[in-house]
């Protein structure tokens, strides 16, 4: 019987030092708290890769949603976007919560 391990590949961040040796899925898979972009969520890239990883700071109001993401400088965050080389981009989206109330 043969052992099935899955390949594995280097991954690593393009604005900090996190680097990790995992098996090889779909982009954007491997995520993690990303100290380069202020501590945000941000994907781990396969290390061959000529990728650009950036947030994308909040341009709308912050009312009393709740769930809003704010980076270590207090800034509210939308999103991270990681460009290709290629010109073609993934998006993680940090949607706040929505809330409803009645007087009924």
């Amino acid at each position: 019987m043969k052992n099935l391990t899955p390949a594995r590949k280097l991954y690593s961040c393009p604005n900090c030092a996190a680097e990790q040796m995992l098996p090889v899925v779909a982009a954007g898979a491997h995520m993690h708290q990303c100290a380069g972009l202020s501590g945000l969520t941000a994907p781990l890239i396969a290390s061959e890769l000529d990728v650009k990883v950036e947030t994308v700071e909040r341009g709308d109001f912050v009312g009393a949603e709740h769930g809003i993401t704010y980076d270590t400088e207090g800034r509210p965050v939308q999103s991270v976007v990681t460009t290709h080389a290629d010109g073609s981009n993934d998006t993680a989206v940090f949607a706040p919560t929505a809330t409803a109330s009645s007087n009924l």
